[in-house]
């Protein structure tokens, strides 16, 4: 939030300082001095708190909780459930067993640890000032999230999660793509989705699948496999492919859960 070099003393009086995704200070701290008064802090993802700042002095600030505390308990139960899934069925968390579901399959498949393959973000996706909680593989591996979460009410609820028909993959500027699948008649279905204002669901912008059995590709913008309201689309089958090699654009760094 604050670029400070060399021996500086800085007074800040009376500011609104909200919705910064950044820490409090950047450059040296350690010979700076700032002082905030009269000053509020509110929805500073990265900020930290007053005690993380020896250098700072805060008189008479208004300082409310990050909305990314409302993720600490839940993000400490993705966090066992990783380091050890032999004890867990994924039942215990809100969107637990897709999260395991794409441990499971991220391990067997590059035959390493869980916790250090799947990682977590928080930031705001859909714009309203409220951050989302993002957990999927981390890069260089498997583009799959295996849960969304946002915060209705400042408690965390689940919007999305890894599951055996469907899988959905983070494209950036809120969008995301999907790759999902059809029980009866069999078939498979891509789409790219965005999150509602609130954060609380995806929409559906555009949706193309096909049956085994025909060779047609329809299309949509409600992400049914309803032929009936739909048309036939200019992809055909060969296009499904297209999702191989896709790389999630995370605009902030990814945590491994490894890192504690």
């Amino acid at each position: 939030m604050f670029f400070l070099w060399g021996k500086t003393e800085v007074l800040v009086r009376d500011t609104e300082i909200f919705q910064n995704r950044n820490p409090l200070l950047e450059g040296d701290p350690e010979d700076v001095c700032i002082a905030f008064r009269g000053c509020t802090f509110r929805d500073n993802l990265d900020m930290g708190t007053p005690e993380d700042w020896s250098c700072a002095s805060f008189e008479n600030c208004g300082l409310t909780a990050s909305h990314g505390a409302a993720y600490d308990a839940l993000l400490s139960a993705c966090r066992s459930m990783l380091a050890d899934p032999s004890r867990y069925s994924g039942t215990e968390t809100p969107g637990g067993r897709g999260i395991q579901r794409l441990a499971d399959n991220i391990t067997e498949l590059y035959e390493c640890e869980a916790w250090e393959t799947v990682g977590y973000l928080i930031r705001d996706f859909s714009g309203d000032s409220v951050p989302e909680l993002l957990i999927a593989c981390m890069p260089g591996y498997e583009p799959w999230i295996g849960a969304l979460y946002t915060l209705v009410d400042g408690e965390p609820r689940l919007v999305l999660s890894y599951e055996d028909d469907s899988a959905f993959a983070y494209l950036g500027n809120g969008t995301f793509f999907c790759l999902t699948s059809n029980g009866e008649p069999p078939g498979r279905g891509q789409g790219i989705y965005h999150l509602t204002k609130d954060g609380t669901a995806l929409e559906c912008d555009s949706f193309d699948f096909f049956f085994y059995d025909e060779y047609v590709v329809y299309h949509n913008t409600t992400g049914s496999f309803d032929v009936s309201e739909s048309r036939e689309s200019v992809m055909d089958t060969g296009d499904f492919n297209a999702y191989e090699g896709l790389e999630p654009e995370y605009e902030t760094a990814m945590t491994p859960f490894s890192d504690g």
